[in-house]
C-alpha cells in the first residue's frame, strides 16, 4: 500500500471502475461486475489505503538508512565443504 499515491473512481466503456495511481507513474484500473461489489471494493480500498497512510506518516523514517544486518565483507566467502570436512 506504501506505493499506491491515489485511489480513484473513473468511467471506462460506461462502467464505473477504480484507478489505482502508484509511484513512477503507473495505474492499474480495476474493473467489477456489479455496481454493488464496485461501491464495496471502493470503499474497502479507500479505507486501506487511508489507514495505510496514517500509518506511513505515524512509523520512523528508516528509508534512505544503512540496514544493520548488511556487513561488507573484506575477505571472500569460504568455498562450500563436503560433508566429510574436506
Amino acid at each position: 500500500m506504501e506505493q499506491i499515491v491515489t485511489v480513484e473512481e473513473t468511467q471506462i466503456k460506461d462502467k464505473k471502475c477504480i484507478l489505482l495511481r502508484i509511484k513512477g507513474g503507473k495505474q492499474f484500473v480495476l474493473q467489477c461486475e456489479s455496481d454493488p461489489e464496485f461501491v464495496q471494493w471502493k470503499k474497502e480500498l479507500t479505507e486501506a489505503f487511508t489507514e495505510a497512510q496514517k500509518l506511513l506518516r505515524r512509523a520512523p523514517k528508516v528509508i534512505g538508512k544503512g540496514r544493520a544486518g548488511v556487513v561488507e565483507l573484506s575477505k571472500p566467502p569460504l568455498t562450500h565443504r563436503n560433508s566429510n570436512g574436506l
